[in-house]
């Protein structure tokens, strides 16, 4: 018999486990981390065979914000996992069309995702979802950083920020555009997630110019900066003052579409997403447009 339903405190240690069975790279203070730091009951729903937790999913309250700073309630949907034994048989799907009623009744405009792999996209297409938005990413030598041509180095910082300091400069940053917007506790389990990878989140202050930048390590020899929030003709200053800080052979950065327009970059899908309500009540004057909002962090 199924069932579905919000989780238990109680079931945590299962959860952990489901987890650590779906999302092999994880390391268990990374799962530790996200059960003591992030979850809550009634953000995490749950599908239930004959009384074993079978699949479960993640409910991340999130805000798409338009350039006039109206704020839509949303959902990110994430951590999507189902147990070994019960796989195959349909029950993500499940879980995730009785997700979608749910946050319908609780007034959610938009539902959206960030894929695990390429090879889910074709999942959630199937369940309604459509690319919805995408990312730059430049890959950039220790050589290439330091042949560009750069200005005034000496005027820019880059300091370790917390949470809210954080969200305030990537609100600034991200004003007048189309964008998903976090709560601080979101922004603190990002700077858990930075931190654990040997960086954190920063503040980069460039004269009068302020940005952000959440960074990971992937290796010795590797950098990831997952976001990085400065107007473009600083881009590049920021960047070495960020290798200056993480020596690195290498340094994947992550950009919304708007920055690293004059480097080498590919434009990926990043992430998906689906109105939880009829388009026709939702987008009458067609404020919103697929493909142009910038999501950002993804917990990945």
């Amino acid at each position: 018999m199924i069932n579905v339903r919000l989780a238990q405190k109680c079931e945590v240690e299962k959860l952990k486990e489901i987890w650590k069975l779906s999302f092999i790279g994880d390391s268990d203070e990374n799962i530790e981390n996200y059960y003591n730091y992030c979850f809550r009951e009634e953000e995490t729903m749950l599908l239930l065979y004959d009384e074993e937790i079978a699949s479960m999913l993640t409910m991340l309250p999130v805000k798409l914000t338009e350039e006039d700073l109206k704020r839509r309630n949303s959902t990110m949907v994430y951590a999507v996992a189902t147990h070994p034994k019960y796989r195959k048989r349909g029950f993500a799907t499940k879980l995730m069309n009785f997700t979608h009623q749910y946050l319908q009744d609780k007034n959610n405009v938009f539902s959206l995702l960030v894929p695990e792999g390429e090879h889910l996209f074709g999942f959630y297409r199937q369940l309604g979802y459509e690319d919805g938005f995408y990312v730059r990413e430049s890959l950039l030598t220790k050589d290439d950083i330091e042949t560009q041509t750069v200005d005034n180095i000496e005027s820019c910082s880059i300091k370790k920020a917390e949470a809210a300091e954080y969200n305030l400069i990537r609100n600034r940053c991200l004003q007048g555009k189309q964008y998903i917007s976090y709560d601080d506790k979101d922004i603190a389990y990002q700077k858990i997630i930075s931190k654990q990878a040997g960086a954190d989140i920063y503040r980069l202050q460039i004269g009068e110019i302020e940005g952000c930048a959440a960074i990971e390590r992937l290796s010795q020899d590797k950098i990831i900066i997952k976001e990085i929030l400065i107007p473009d003709q600083l881009l590049m200053i920021a960047v070495e003052q960020i290798m200056k800080v993480h020596h690195a052979k290498e340094y994947v950065i992550r950009m919304p579409l708007f920055l690293g327009t004059n480097l080498t970059s590919v434009v990926r899908t990043f992430g998906m997403i689906k109105a939880t309500e009829n388009k026709n009540t939702i987008l009458p004057d067609e404020n919103f447009k697929i493909g142009v909002a910038y999501l950002g962090l993804a917990f990945d």
